[in-house]
């Protein structure tokens, strides 16, 4: 073996027994995180609008007093604030609404098995290199800071990860509209990713593009529909902050 091989294979084993001690570290940070409080998480807001909107209509999920009934009722013991409430668009709590059908605790565990099982596919849709190379990479995604941050919380920001993948995986095999449908994860949590269809379009994928426009204005106009003028009014109102 040769020097220069030798400082790759040791570069490549300090960088895997780094992100191997970070994803330890961050696991255990969620763990406790979540022991420590069942509720200090995000998916109790979604999982609050998705109640409301299951029993008082969907144009009512933006409404704080009920908002705070429905925590109240999961024993909770958040009370609303600019920073505690739900502000997500129409769709998280469409995605969640599957879940009020179990225990909140039940639900959070599905949940997060969930965003585990997108970050997975989105790593063996993504992620370079073969073999152990491949695995570091996983472990370095864990031991990311948003990543986990987002995991801790329970944000749908690996579903549109795994959006932004799947397109990518799309774009390569050759299905450029379907790429562009995939990306109607976006409506989960747009300010992640809402520069891919814009470069889609500057990089001359237009059928991507267009495929993107579809999927992301079907869902807004759906949403927008359901929630209706008052329901858009209030959520406006909600985010004027």
């Amino acid at each position: 073996m040769g020097e220069a091989q030798y400082r790759r294979n040791l570069a490549t084993a300090a960088g895997a027994v780094t992100a191997i001690l970070f994803a330890a570290f961050d696991l255990y940070q969620w763990v406790q995180a979540y022991t420590s409080d069942n509720f200090h998480n995000d998916l109790t807001f979604y999982y609050a609008a998705a109640k409301i909107g299951v029993s008082h209509g969907w144009q009512s999920i933006y409404d704080l007093r009920l908002q705070q009934e429905a925590l109240d009722s999961l024993g909770s013991r958040i009370q609303i604030a600019e920073l505690a409430r739900y502000i997500s668009p129409t769709p998280v709590a469409w995605l969640a609404a599957p879940f009020t059908l179990l225990p909140f605790q039940a639900a959070y565990f599905v949940w997060s098995a969930l965003l585990l099982v997108a970050l997975a596919w989105t790593w063996y849709l993504t992620a370079p290199g073969t073999g152990r190379t491949r695995l570091i990479h996983l472990a370095a995604a864990i031991g990311w800071l948003p990543v986990i941050y987002g995991l801790q919380l329970g944000q749908p920001g690996l579903f549109v990860a795994l959006g932004v993948a799947g397109s990518y995986a799309l774009l390569r095999r050759g299905r450029p509209f379907w790429a562009g449908i995939a990306l109607g994860a976006l409506v989960l949590k747009p300010q992640l990713a809402f520069l891919v269809p814009a470069a889609l379009l500057v990089s001359g994928r237009y059928r991507a593009f267009w495929g993107s426009v579809v999927a992301i204005s079907v869902l807004a106009l759906v949403a927008a529909f359901v929630v209706g003028p008052a329901g858009i009014a209030t959520y406006q109102e909600r985010l004027s902050f």
